[in-house]
């Protein structure tokens, strides 16, 4: 069985760390067809930006106001693999006969870049990455491409499939233009056992060693990964360097301390768990509708500011309970996540591919009318914008 080369260490520093150097003798290369390398990896820059060159001529964009990047040594000495970093996801505007309406997708992805978020990925749940014809993948990643690679971001490209064969063609897809971070979830129609689990990671992973993967866990796939295995992956797995997790203040401890090599970004329900632990990053789902908050957040968390973290992160539960409050529960994730960019946006559509629904034309009225009434307005002031009296209802109440 073939073995990586030292010179092939996906993240540079072969050599230099002493977990590496044991990780990697045991790292099978797995090869399900053959590739011309294209691309040399470098050193990962602390501002969470791609740290890979990629093929596409390299471009100018203005950065007014940068994202937040940082390093944070662990006290255990085990460094996360990649840096802390703030990330939002880019969804998919379809039109009334169910095709991409590719300016409004640009526009979209433009004006994420321009509110300061340089971490965007697409087509994971919210980005309907479950639901594209290998046609329509094609067409998002190679617009996703065009409007990122050579910019000053670190895009990343979910892949979502039952079969393993089929997520690796789609990787290929994306990493012949230039992409060298993905997303990935288990092939979920059988839940995997836990040495399936590991065959799954080393076989996709190895596949393309000079691209770093984020694995995704979440309970569609039927089975979630603890702390504990993510370790026993993370040293057989050198380029897995993050995960995305959602879950309770127990379990985002366990994962921050049993596999603290790994990159974990959560999402502003348990970041106010996980900043105080360990390095993290943060996904958040209201960032594109509350860029200042959001970026405060983050930067709060690596500031170690607990009463700011806890006031924003209070905010958006609250924001997100009150705006729908009566409208259906159980949807798809895009459902909700893609009312956020219509309510800044009328022109987006919050449509999902069918069968799939997303909320009716009343519950949108609804969630407009809440918005408006409410919380329109807020973000500009950020933190202070923020009324200082939050009911238990979730509604939040101006003081006299």
């Amino acid at each position: 069985m073939a073995m990586y080369k030292r010179s092939q260490c996906p993240m540079g520093r072969a050599g230099d760390c002493e977990q590496y150097n044991k990780a990697w003798p045991r790292m099978p290369l797995i090869t399900l067809h053959r590739r011309k390398k294209e691309t040399e990896p470098v050193a990962a820059p602390i501002d969470g930006s791609s740290r890979h060159r990629n093929r596409r001529s390299p471009k100018t964009r203005s950065d007014s106001s940068g994202e937040i990047g940082y390093y944070l040594p662990m006290e255990n000495g085990r460094d996360p693999r990649r840096p802390p970093a703030l990330m939002v996801a880019c969804l998919l505007p379809w039109t009334a006969d169910w095709r991409l309406d590719e300016q409004r997708f640009v526009q979209h992805v433009d004006e994420a870049m321009e509110s300061g978020f340089r971490s965007l990925y697409i087509l994971g749940t919210a980005g309907e990455g479950y639901a594209l014809s290998d046609d329509d993948y094609r067409e998002v990643v190679t617009l996703f491409a065009d409007r990122t690679l050579g910019h000053d971001c670190r895009p990343q490209v979910g892949v979502i499939g039952l079969s393993m064969r089929h997520m690796i063609q789609r990787i290929q897809t994306a990493h012949d233009l230039g992409f060298r971070d993905f997303q990935i979830s288990l092939p979920s129609w059988g839940a995997l056992s836990e040495d399936e689990t590991l065959l799954f990671f080393e076989t996709v992973c190895s596949e393309f060693p000079d691209s770093d993967f984020l694995h995704y866990n979440l309970p569609r796939a039927k089975r979630l990964i603890s702390g504990s295995e993510y370790r026993r992956i993370a040293d057989r797995v050198p380029n897995l360097t993050a995960t995305k997790n959602n879950c309770s203040r127990e379990k985002t401890q366990d994962l921050l301390t049993a596999a603290p090599e790994l990159q974990h970004f959560l999402l502003e329900t348990n970041f106010v768990h996980g900043y105080a632990i360990g390095s993290c990053s943060l996904l958040c789902s209201v960032g594109l509708l509350f860029p200042k908050l959001t970026h405060e957040l983050f930067a709060a968390g690596v500031a170690n500011d607990h009463p700011i973290v806890v006031r924003i992160s209070e905010f958006f539960q609250a924001f997100v309970r009150d705006v729908f409050t009566g409208c259906r529960t159980g949807l798809m994730d895009g459902a909700y996540d893609k009312i956020y960019l219509w309510l800044r946006d009328p022109d987006f559509s919050p449509l999902l591919l069918p069968p799939y629904q997303g909320l009716t034309r009343i519950e949108q009225a609804r969630c407009r009318e809440v918005y408006e009434a409410r919380y329109q307005g807020i973000d500009q002031a950020g933190i202070d914008g923020i009324p200082t009296t939050l009911q238990s209802s979730g509604t939040l109440k101006n003081p006299d």
